[in-house]
This record gives C-alpha cells, sequence and structure tokens, in this order.
C-alpha cells in the first residue's frame, strides 16, 4: 500500500499582511525605544533583530508534512519530526488544528502541543485517522 502524504508551506505574513506590517511597525518603535532609553544604536538594533526572531514563526515560511509515520515541520533550516504516538488529542480552532500530547486540555499545551495550519477537512481526516487514545482510534467528532 502507498504512504499517504500531504506536504504544504505555511507562510502568515504573506497571508495576513495588514497585521504584518502592524508587528513590523511595532519592532521598528520598540527598537527606536530601546535606542532611545539605552543610548546605544547597538541594543537598538539587537532589540529589533531578537523581535523578528521571536515573531519569525510569523514572517518565515514553515513546511509541514504529514506522513504515515508522524509529523514533520521544517522552518528557518531547522527540522522538528514526531512520530504519531506521542500524540494523545487533537483539537479544532477558528483556523488551525492542534495535536496534543495530552489526553484531556492542559495548561502545558501551550508549549508542548503543535499547531497546524491552515485548517481543512481532508487534513483533520488524516489525523483522525493517526490519533488513538487508549488504543482506540480518537474522533473530534464522537468527543466533543
Amino acid at each position: 500500500m502507498e504512504e499517504e502524504s500531504y506536504k504544504w508551506k505555511v507562510h502568515p505574513f504573506k497571508e495576513k499582511r495588514g497585521l504584518g506590517i502592524l508587528v513590523i511597525i511595532l519592532i521598528l518603535i520598540t527598537g527606536f525605544v530601546s535606542f532611545l532609553f539605552m543610548e546605544s544604536v547597538y541594543f537598538g538594533f539587537f532589540a529589533m533583530i531578537i523581535l523578528t526572531f521571536g515573531c519569525g514563526k510569523f514572517f518565515f515560511p514553515s513546511w509541514i508534512e504529514l506522513n504515515d509515520s508522524g509529523v514533520t515541520e521544517a522552518y528557518l533550516g531547522m527540522k522538528k519530526s514526531q512520530k504519531w504516538k506521542y500524540f494523545k488529542r487533537y483539537s479544532e480552532r477558528k483556523d488551525s488544528i492542534v495535536l496534543s500530547p495530552f489526553e484531556k486540555p492542559h495548561w502545558l499545551e501551550r508549549y508542548r502541543a503543535w499547531y497546524i495550519y491552515p485548517k481543512s477537512e481532508k487534513i483533520l481526516d488524516f489525523i483522525a485517522k493517526k490519533i488513538t487514545l487508549n488504543g482506540k482510534n480518537y474522533d473530534r467528532r464522537n468527543n466533543a
């Protein structure tokens, strides 16, 4: 049987230009304020660089791949992968899918979960087939 796989590029800055321009303006203002308070051009540039890379998932493209073995995300030359058995639950958000390592909602989910953009029905169906809970298939439609 042929391996089922989905791979796509996500670049939120291109999709949300207005928000991107607002974030760029805020980064420039923060750099200028840092320059004024620290009285150093270097601190101003350093603040802008740190904020740009802190918002890197928004500014730079990511590549997401879902296949039979797990999930892979490539971003700025870094690649991280996780097997399906790591994920215990998934949930739908307004514009994304959250893959969680916890069986129930947990406060650490914000840091350990994987966020899959954009949300689509074929991706949701593929994830529903892959995530199991206690040896049973976990389907969001049955566990609402």
